[in-house]
């Protein structure tokens, strides 16, 4: 009878580090695509995206090389605005930005995927573009999901 117990509890403990391994490969993983996702050229990010909605939505090559195009200007919008932010946290060193100044984020964003969604809408077919918005909004519910988890309280 001991014997099976101490079986037991040896099957268990191996499991539960097995477990903890697979998360931190799992947080590396993912620490190592945003390091990845970082160093890319805008254009490198627009091939990658413009391939990923080529396989999700069977574009053609016309709808290929307009959608490109578009997240390419996307993807140098983007970079842009990132360098001015990073600029502009070295000059205020310590100063977070202020709610004025994050709302302004905020709408810049917004702007932006308006601009995107309106331009892919006069790209892509109708049924195109439906399965586009729902996978936005899959992904956005998805992003919404972590950030609850990461704090579930909303932030102070």
């Amino acid at each position: 009878m001991k014997k099976i117990l101490i079986i037991g509890i040896a099957l268990l403990a191996l499991q539960v580090s097995a477990q903890e391994k697979k998360d931190r490969k799992r947080g590396e993983m993912r620490m190592e695509r945003m390091d990845k996702m970082k160093n890319m050229t805008p254009e490198e990010r627009a091939e990658l995206a413009t391939d990923r909605m080529t396989k999700a939505l069977e574009l053609t090559t016309e709808q290929q090389a307009k959608v490109k195009a578009l997240h390419l200007k996307q993807a140098e919008k983007q970079q842009k605005m990132m360098a001015e932010r990073k600029a502009a946290r070295k000059v205020a060193e310590a100063e977070r930005p202020t709610k004025e100044q994050m709302q302004a984020f905020r709408q810049e964003r917004m702007n932006a995927r308006e601009e995107m969604k309106t331009e892919l809408k006069g790209i892509l077919t109708e049924t195109q573009f439906n399965k586009w918005e729902t996978h936005q909004d899959r992904m956005r519910e998805r992003g919404d999901k972590m950030r609850k988890r990461r704090n579930p309280e909303g932030r102070k």
